[in-house]
């Protein structure tokens, strides 16, 4: 179930609508109803093709078979005009559609022979370079690496001579993906590396966020999740200055899956909300069905079975809501798994089921194979034996028509299981030692480990000694590899939880210090506010006292000075009075004399 996670992944950034690689929606929704407007006008026909290829290109992620519709159109018309430039692009865009989103891999082929073929007419090492390209893709698809890279690396060749450098660029990025896949990851890292200086110098800081997740993802897959943290935060640098929300949510959800695949829980919730955040706020629904699954993933990796199934709802309703189906069946079979965890199989028999359909009615044959290999394992657990046999011969099947190994391993164990309840021990044997054939060239040691453990079980059965050592021993030196990795990864994830747990602490206490010295300087600002209140209060009454002292004494001064002049009157009245006594004594003197 994790390998499957891991492809939806994966996916975001090879070919999600909202990738990095990728334009935005409104500026995809405003290309798309120019090209329709151009479309609707335009009357010469090899415009006309060329406008609906390009439309088949808009259209690619959003409504595939709306796509198909637009380039077979193209492609008539091209084959009517006898143009093989534009009809080769119509192939090749077909071509693309088919190898992604669709998944059809053998569809794909059928578009990409007949490319080769028209530019090998032609004669242009450019289109060549487009040719071999898909070719690679669709053999990666296929789980044949080898050849893929082959193609990828016929393709560096015919961009080196033609000197294009973008198509170099594609082209040792796709190399470097395949080691990867193939778990060559010394081997991929020098072409990733090429390609970055590449596009330093080409400058399209997109193209390295990209290319700096796949670097990441090397880091990652070699324990080194320091590494891998360090080059998706440079990532994540060049999204916030692009303005591209949609591109840091998806490489925050990287983040997050980086932290879930090594065990280091409460970092992957983290950045899982993170990321479901910021994909809120584009508004668009259907991009946080991902996150609602990765977070149900980690709930279910932590066996909080209500906290997973209340999230696989939530992305179920979405991709319900917004008629998604190969979304949908996905999430159908991940609710199915919890109710299988949780014991209630018939449950979860019904939501395989409902999955099974829609994997089969989009001819999803990888999801499809998951799912069968689901219902097996539930069949086993009710003990329905003939009624798993037939599912897991059916998934065989699929993964066998599609050479996909990873689809044929756990089926190959599956037989093995039951033939061997069934005392069919040849059949075991047979199926079991093809299993391991697989796992050790593809390097699945835990796969590995099963089928050794069951093979000890039948020699052991057989009274067989000599084969059943040899078994037992493998199985115990694989156990022995896996334990000690898993407890480095278990030291390293409680070194790591202890870590967060003490950053978290630190934020917390920080957090709650600053809280203080806020209240506290709020506080002081009361205070100082409430003092100065008070001053103001008492200059006020100071100043009101005063003015009415002032008032009282003004008013005092003015009696005082009133009051003096009276007596100055009275004074002055004296005054005259004495003078008249004088005057009249002075008369009556005159005359006794």
């Amino acid at each position: 179930m994790r390998y499957c996670f891991a492809i939806l992944i994966v996916a975001l950034l090879i070919g999600f609508p909202g990738s990095i690689f990728c334009q935005n929606n409104t500026d995809k929704n405003a290309k798309l109803d120019s090209l329709q407007n151009a479309l609707n006008k335009s009357k010469n026909d090899t415009n006309r093709v060329r406008i609906l290829n390009e439309l088949a290109d808009v259209l690619r992620f959003p409504n595939p078979d709306s796509a198909i519709i637009h380039a077979q159109s193209a492609e008539a018309l091209a084959l009517e005009l006898s143009d093989p430039v534009w009809r080769l692009k119509s192939l090749l865009s077909l071509g693309e559609i088919y190898h992604y989103p669709l998944q059809q891999q053998d569809k794909a082929l059928q578009f990409a022979e007949p490319a080769e073929r028209l530019a090998s007419e032609i004669g242009s090492k450019k289109q060549m370079i487009d040719v071999y390209y898909l070719y690679g893709k669709i053999f990666e698809a296929k789980g044949e690496r080898n050849l893929a890279i082959n193609y990828f690396e016929q393709a560096l060749q015919l961009a080196i001579e033609t000197k294009e450098r973008s198509k170099q660029f594609f082209a040792l990025n796709q190399i470097g993906k395949a080691h990867q896949w193939a778990g060559r990851n010394a081997k991929a890292e020098p072409y990733f590396l090429e390609a970055l200086e590449l596009q330093k110098i080409l400058g399209n800081t997109r193209y390295q966020a990209g290319i700096l997740q796949n670097v990441g993802k090397n880091a990652a897959i070699a324990n080194e999740v320091e590494n891998a943290i360090n080059y998706y935060r440079q990532s994540i640098e060049i999204m916030q200055e692009l303005e591209d929300v949609l591109g840091e949510a998806i490489i925050y959800q990287v983040i997050a899956f980086t932290y879930y695949d090594k065990g280091y829980y409460p970092q992957a919730l983290e950045n899982y909300q993170v990321s479901l955040n910021l994909r809120e706020k584009t508004g668009d629904e259907l991009q946080t069905i991902p996150n609602f699954m990765g977070i149900g993933k980690v709930y279910e990796a932590q066996e909080n079975y209500e906290e997973a199934l209340n999230n696989y709802e939530k992305a179920l309703a979405v991709s319900e809501k917004m008629g998604d189906q190969l979304k949908t069946g996905t999430i159908l079979d991940d609710i199915g798994n919890i109710y299988s965890l949780q014991g209630k199989y018939q449950t979860a028999l019904n939501y395989f089921f409902k999955s099974l359909y829609i994997s089969k009615t989009t001819e999803n044959h990888q999801q499809m194979a998951n799912v069968i290999i689901n219902i097996d394992h539930t069949y086993e657990k009710i003990n329905q034996l003939d009624s798993a046999f037939i599912h897991l011969q059916e998934a065989l099947q699929i993964g066998r028509q599609y050479e996909n190994l990873f689809i044929q391993v756990p089926c190959l164990i599956g037989l093995g299981k039951i033939y061997f309840k069934q005392y069919k021990y040849q059949e075991s044997i047979t199926n079991l030692n093809e299993a391991i054939r697989i796992t050790r060239e593809r390097g699945l040691r835990q796969e590995e480990l099963e089928a050794q453990k069951i093979l000890y079980e039948i020699y052991k059965t057989q009274n067989n000694y000599q084969q059943a050592l040899y078994h037992l021993e493998n199985y115990k030196n694989l156990q022995d590899s896996l334990f000690n990795e898993a407890n480095t990864r278990q030291l390293a994830r409680i070194e790591a939880e202890n870590v967060f747990e003490q950053e978290k602490q630190q934020l917390e206490f920080n957090q709650q210090a600053e809280l203080a010295k806020q209240r506290a300087s709020r506080r002081g600002l009361l205070i100082a506010l409430i003092a100065t209140a008070l001053l103001c209060i008492a200059i006020a009454r100071y100043y009101w006292l005063k003015q009415r002292a002032n008032a009282a004494l003004s008013k005092l001064n003015e009696e005082i000075v009133q009051q003096k002049i009276v007596v100055e009157e009275q004074a002055e009245k004296l005054r005259e009075l004495d003078k008249a006594k004088t005057r009249f004594f002075t008369n009556i003197d005159r005359k006794s004399t």
